[in-house]
């Protein structure tokens, strides 16, 4: 009798579709960011290979990545949204996509200008890119390494 777990080739074999989810969240001391998808891998557990393929994995990685990166910048933008010295909040000149090369892939995030306080002594009008000043080679610092 054939069902949904019988092979056609080896009867007595019964295969077991399953799915991988793999997703990531970003947690800190005051909040924790709804989960976010990274990957849904389908397999039989009895005929499939074991394990994620070399492909698969640098997939995975390459996603966790991407969302880490995008995150982190979102972070490092919202850091630099008031001024060091006397706390004031700064405006905002503009956005530009950057493109960041790491080990995992290259990443495109959306990086601000952020308009220098006029408490700086820089000329009026004057604005910098805090992911420029953290990241000024476009490149992650593993991949500088390697």
């Amino acid at each position: 009798m054939e069902n949904e777990y019988s092979s056609v080739h080896h009867p007595w074999v019964r295969m077991i579709p399953v799915k991988m989810i793999i997703e990531a969240r970003l947690v800190d001391d005051a909040t924790e960011c709804p989960a976010v998808h990274l990957a849904t891998i389908d397999r039989e557990l009895t005929t499939d290979a074991i394990g994620l393929s070399l492909a698969e994995g640098k997939a995975i990685l390459s996603s966790a990545q991407r969302y880490f990166v995008r995150e982190q910048c979102r972070g490092i933008a919202w850091a630099h949204s008031c001024c060091e010295k006397c706390g004031a909040s700064l405006g905002r000149k503009g956005y530009h996509d950057r493109h960041i090369r790491t080990v995992f892939g290259r990443v495109t995030v959306r990086s601000s200008r952020v308009r220098c306080c006029g408490c700086s002594g820089m000329k009026p009008g004057a604005s910098f890119s805090p992911l420029v000043k953290l990241v000024p080679t476009g490149m992650a610092p593993e991949l500088e390494y390697l």
